[in-house]
């Protein structure tokens, strides 16, 4: 009766083979999971940015879009309390710092009044920005109109 399995000079062979297919489809792979990091980025911003019309509209008060380009990260604050004046964060912090992509942005804090419209009362800065989201030689940019639209 024959045994049955590999011996090891066959499994090294394949071992050796699937190494070489490796080297050659990593770098491509590498380039695919970049653009997909800086998309979902990009996507996440412009769902965090209805999110902050959308919570303003909400709670009837004005929300906060912060934007943190040295942590990589991007949140929404409004007032959610009945009595006002405690601000909470609403939603989760997005933050980018996992996959490698970078934010570049003109404005720090974006805001939004009771009827979801943009606003510079307070600290908040004009509703006209730029960002870039970069990963490796990816790059993809967001430009927000003064009316608060999102453009890609």
């Amino acid at each position: 009766m024959r045994n049955k399995g590999f011996t090891i000079a066959e499994l090294i062979i394949v071992l050796v083979m699937a190494g070489i297919v490796m080297a050659i489809i990593s770098p491509s792979l590498s380039r695919a999971f970049r653009r997909t990091g800086v998309r979902a980025a990009v996507d996440e911003f412009s769902s965090t940015h209805s999110l902050a019309r959308s919570a303003a509209v909400r709670f009837g008060r004005m929300a906060e879009l912060h934007i943190d380009t040295i942590g990589m990260s991007f949140w929404v604050e409004v007032d959610t309390s009945s009595a006002g004046g405690v601000k909470d964060t609403v939603g989760v912090v997005k933050y980018q710092q996992g996959n490698d992509v970078t934010i570049e942005s003109t404005r720090g804090l974006l805001c939004f009044d009771a009827r979801g419209l943009p606003t510079t009362r307070g600290a908040c800065e004009a509703p006209d920005a730029r960002l870039i989201f970069t990963s490796g030689s990816r790059e993809d940019t967001i430009n927000i109109t003064a009316l608060g639209r999102v453009l890609r």
